[in-house]
């Protein structure tokens, strides 16, 4: 069952209505954020809160989504958050789910159109909520978004499928050029081989000037070098030098990897290609039904 939510009810704040009605709001948020608050009351009865999302600019854009406990101590506490971006001019359907008040999943599934949710809070139940705001985090600019669609349901909903090519074959992002951008395959290999070939004759030429033949800071000798990557403390820090003993800088483990997945499924569609399942298995990983 669904509860359908009226915009009449929200409040604006730090932002400039561009068009308003019962079923959506258009706002242009400033540059130190904005957004719009309204009561939790009756939120108790769902289990997921579900408003349909369209940034209208270039940049894909942070969002908030903060509750404010009933009897804070100050009108401004908000005591549970949630952070979430949103592909640009991507209309996506945004969906909370109440049991995530739980704070026991940091990061929950991914679904169509957004990116990367995040959970900030302790441990809580949407029962003892009295407000909840929905706030463009700042930017460089004025911030132009639509919103509509907003309603309280049972199930989770249906959600909204990109009409657009996001992915081309080559994993570049379609909508935008800029240069370097790959034109073709045919391109892009032409161009890693003539990379490589440039390596192979001259291999500092790969590099930045300022780094080492290992990569590491050529303005920071830290050693004299022990021919190996080593650790160093220089009484105040901690590093770690290349070989020769310079600085070394290195993004570590974290999210980066030549084996790094990617979820597609959710966005399978908006992909202009992907590997065929039986011609690239070892592409192709399952994770708990997902691809």
């Amino acid at each position: 069952m669904e509860r359908k939510m009226s915009f009449d009810d929200v409040v604006v704040f730090d932002a400039v209505t561009h068009a308003r009605n019962s079923e959506m709001l258009d706002l242009y948020t400033g540059t130190t954020g904005g957004g719009f608050r309204l009561s939790c009351e009756g939120f108790s009865e769902k289990r997921f809160l579900c408003m349909d999302i369209e940034l209208l600019e270039d940049h894909a854009q942070p969002f908030y989504l903060l509750f404010k406990a009933k009897g804070s101590a100050q009108e401004a506490a908000e005591d549970f958050c949630v952070t979430f971006g949103v592909h640009p001019r991507l209309p996506m359907t945004f969906v909370f789910d109440f049991n995530w008040f739980d704070s026991q999943n940091l990061f929950p599934y991914r679904t169509t159109g957004r990116q990367k949710l995040v959970i900030h809070g302790k441990p809580n139940i949407i029962q003892n909520m009295s407000r909840m705001t929905f706030f463009v985090k700042e930017s460089f600019h004025t911030v132009h978004i639509r919103v509509s669609n907003l309603r309280l349901l049972d199930d989770e909903p249906i959600y909204l499928q990109p009409q657009m090519d996001l992915l081309d074959e080559m994993g570049q992002y379609v909508p935008k050029t800029w240069i370097g951008k790959q034109p073709s395959i045919e391109a892009m290999v032409t161009n890693l081989n003539k990379q490589y070939s440039e390596v192979l004759e001259d291999r500092a030429g790969f590099y930045n000037p300022k780094w080492s033949r290992w990569g590491g800071w050529l303005e920071k000798k830290l050693t004299s070098g022990s021919g190996l990557f080593a650790t160093h403390f220089d009484g105040r820090r901690h590093w770690l030098v290349d070989p020769d003993g310079y600085a070394f800088f290195s993004v570590g483990p974290d999210c980066v990897g030549g084996d790094t997945k990617t979820r597609i499924d959710v966005m399978r569609h908006a992909l202009r290609w992907v590997p065929n399942e039986s011609e690239y298995p070892e592409a192709i990983t399952l994770h708990k039904n997902t691809i």
